[in-house]
């Protein structure tokens, strides 16, 4: 009996969707206010909308729903208030994950998944309307705050992970003015890792494939005397891209390095950014706040690498670092 007492409801839970949903859209709305990007892309599309429109519909949504979760909401015409937002955001979602469905089905997109990211997302939406169930207000307690809090640290760590099994397997290849491979790590013997060699393999194929008309091969030191870009120069050449379409950035020790380099050699043209799957969304983040038109392509790997559990849960730390930095940082 106890131990059932302990198990959060769903209506718990889903109060506690409403809170991360609210609290997430909240943040982007406040960042976006101080002229700095606004994520809220990431969860919900609302492009059919004039933007004087979109901010209006996000703010309503994240006072309600924050409002609701949080017990503010104590009459029943808020609660229909919240139900109705709520709903509104599942609505729109889920016609979000249907017109993803539907550039894979025309051939726009290629994946190695079929599941939507808006889909989870609506189903969240859903699960907080239905916490209103019955229009009653439910008291506070500490327990709400609890499982609230919760439900906040399972949503910070989930989104990103998500963002990296569906945006991040998520081929988004086409025409463009360059092709940036990322550095990874370059043995000592001058051999290459494995996932540096499904990374330049990747990008060869693309520049082969006529995409682009040069390679950017962004690395750091690698693990003796041999520079990460030395090695991604050596396997580019013998995969037959010509040495003058080749161009190499020394001082790519990070993702953020990288992407200063990009914002000098390509700062207003399309870019294809080739990364394992798990480490694009931080990739298209950043592009993003520096204002930089990138396109992420995952590489095709040779197998699975064995430290991939290692890199999803350092993604999640390195996503919200990357995330909640100041502009210059």
């Amino acid at each position: 009996m106890r131990i059932r007492q302990c198990v959060p409801s769903a209506a718990e839970i889903g109060r506690g969707c409403a809170l991360a949903l609210g609290a997430f859209a909240l943040i982007n709305l406040t960042r976006s206010a101080f002229g700095e990007f606004d994520a809220n892309l990431w969860w919900i599309d609302l492009r059919f909308l004039p933007m004087p429109v979109q901010l209006f519909v996000l703010a309503l949504a994240a006072a309600v729903l924050i409002a609701h979760a949080t017990g503010l909401a104590r009459t029943r015409r808020a609660l229909r208030l919240s139900a109705g937002v709520a709903l509104t955001l599942a609505g729109i979602t889920l016609a979000n994950a249907v017109q993803y469905l539907a550039l894979l089905a025309r051939g726009d997109l290629e994946t190695g998944h079929w599941l939507p990211a808006s889909l989870p997302i609506a189903l969240s939406c859903l699960l907080a309307a239905w916490s209103t169930g019955g229009l009653q207000p439910v008291p506070g307690s500490p327990r709400r705050w609890l499982v609230n809090g919760a439900c906040l640290a399972i949503a910070a760590a989930a989104f990103p992970l998500l963002m990296c099994l569906t945006y991040g397997r998520t081929d988004y290849r086409r025409p463009a003015e360059a092709i940036v491979v990322f550095g990874a790590k370059a043995y000592a013997d001058g051999g290459a890792s494995l996932a540096l060699s499904d990374r330049m393999r990747t990008g060869c194929e693309l520049y082969r494939a006529g995409l682009a008309p040069k390679l950017i091969l962004s690395g750091g030191p690698g693990d003796g005397e041999f520079h990460e870009t030395e090695v991604m120069r050596r396997l580019a050449v013998e995969a037959g891209v010509p040495p003058d379409a080749i161009v190499l950035d020394l001082e790519g020790t990070s993702t953020q390095q990288t992407l200063h380099t990009l914002a000098r050699l390509e700062p207003h043209g399309r870019v294809l950014a080739v990364s394992q799957f798990f480490h694009l969304p931080r990739i298209q983040l950043a592009s993003q706040r520096a204002g930089l038109k990138v396109y992420t392509v995952p590489a095709q790997e040779t197998r699975p690498l064995l430290k991939t559990p290692y890199f999803l849960a350092r993604e999640v730390a390195a996503w919200w670092y990357y995330y909640l930095r100041s502009p210059a940082g």
